[in-house]
């Protein structure tokens, strides 16, 4: 991984670097100062780079703790990208995923405004979205995406 002025180059992959780590959302590289990137590691980051670069959804599947989600955090790191991250479950509700009328406090008579969930947030701020455990959520939830 070599880092241009406003590239960052993973292996054959050449991505744009946002750099807003400034961002609350954007991991931070401090929580990578020990990461390891062994082979398998950077053969997973290029391929999530390669579905970066060509603007993909990517499912990445296989058993717990083998790197998947904290190698889309440390590219994200990396490139200065935010993220959101939803763990989904049988209870996860569609209002949660897409958004939800709330209570507006800050209006007399107790009135009601739109929350935007996390997909709808990630597509309005080019966030990156990390859909944790997609094989546990609801046919609904699934029917959305």
């Amino acid at each position: 991984m070599t880092t241009g002025a406003d590239k960052l180059r993973i292996g054959q992959v050449s991505l744009p670097i946002p750099g807003r780590n400034g961002h609350p959302m954007t991991p931070s590289s401090a929580l990578f100062e020990h990461y390891c990137l062994d082979s398998s590691t950077a053969t997973l980051i290029e391929r999530i780079a390669e579905a970066v670069e060509g603007r993909e959804a990517l499912l990445l599947e296989g058993v717990t703790a083998t790197s998947k989600t904290s190698a889309i955090l440390y590219l994200a790191s990396r490139l200065g990208q935010p993220v959101l991250r939803l763990n989904l479950s049988g209870a996860t509700d569609v209002s949660e995923f897409v958004g939800r009328f709330i209570p507006d406090e800050s209006r007399s008579g107790n009135g009601w405004r739109w929350e935007d969930g996390p997909v709808v947030k990630a597509m309005m701020e080019g966030f990156w979205l990390i859909l944790d455990e997609l094989n546990l959520a609801e046919a609904a939830i699934l029917e959305r995406l």
